[in-house]
């Protein structure tokens, strides 16, 4: 597998083989334009989404609006000086590998300028009618595994799909554990979820299909000696597309 990175964290560097997967199989050929990070929970991805080339704009949505708080803070710290200082080896490894083909004087601006405030707002509930058909890609990475029946994954994934304008992508992954344990309890359930749901690599691709989405990606990944530790052993990977007449 090639390894991109997109990232622009000295924490994740290098990115462990589940965020490179993620960055080189979804993200870099699949993201663009007009994109909704569903569920933004994770620093990584606040990082590595504005990095990519063909994003136009960027909306965070989330339930958790203290998740929201902690994106909009990391989003501000984002000068060209804080750049330099705390990333200044990782961006130096990136434009390298051309991983990405920017300097600071670019990056800075593409993050300050083309994110959108962020939003409030749970994917098992109705769409508001400002988001439907606004977006060219919907990322929805770690997010689903909160769903707790096969209801919810489906209402989930038709809210997502309706967000895309026609033709869009709709990326997701989930990480699936072999059993619910302390922490994977603890990890759902601070979300105020069971996410006893678990769906695999089947229920995923079944749901998209009957929504009306055309496959292109369906992958599973072992994950066990990444996360195993935390119970996570299997990745799921799903690209969809919004095919409409």
């Amino acid at each position: 597998m090639k390894q991109y990175c997109a990232s622009l964290t000295r924490d994740f560097w290098p990115l462990d083989l589940y965020k490179q997967a993620i960055i080189s199989k979804l993200l870099i050929p699949y993201v663009s334009w007009t994109v909704c990070d569903m569920g933004s929970s994770y620093t990584w991805l606040y990082r590595s989404l504005p990095t990519i080339h063909n994003v136009k704009s960027l909306t965070f949505f989330d339930i958790d609006k203290g998740l929201l708080a902690i994106a909009e803070e990391i989003l501000q710290t984002c000068s060209q000086e804080y750049f330099e200082t705390s990333y200044g080896d990782t961006v130096a490894r990136l434009q390298t590998t051309h991983s990405i083909n920017a300097d600071y004087h670019t990056i800075v601006p593409l993050r300050n300028e083309r994110i959108n405030p962020s939003v409030q707002y749970s994917f098992l509930d109705p769409v508001p009618a400002q988001y439907i058909g606004q977006f060219d890609t919907v990322v929805c990475l770690e997010s689903l595994e909160c769903c707790d029946c096969k209801e919810d994954l489906a209402r989930a994934i038709s809210h997502c799909i309706s967000m895309l304008k026609p033709w869009g992508n709709l990326i997701m992954s989930v990480l699936r554990y072999s059993d619910p344990d302390a922490f994977v309890v603890k990890h759902l359930r601070g979300r105020k979820h069971e996410g006893w749901l678990n769906p695999d690599l089947q229920m995923l691709k079944k749901t998209c299909t009957d929504a009306g989405l055309v496959i292109m990606i369906d992958e599973l990944m072992n994950t066990s000696a990444i996360y195993g530790q935390y119970g996570y052993n299997e990745a799921v990977f799903i690209v969809g597309k919004k095919i409409t007449p």
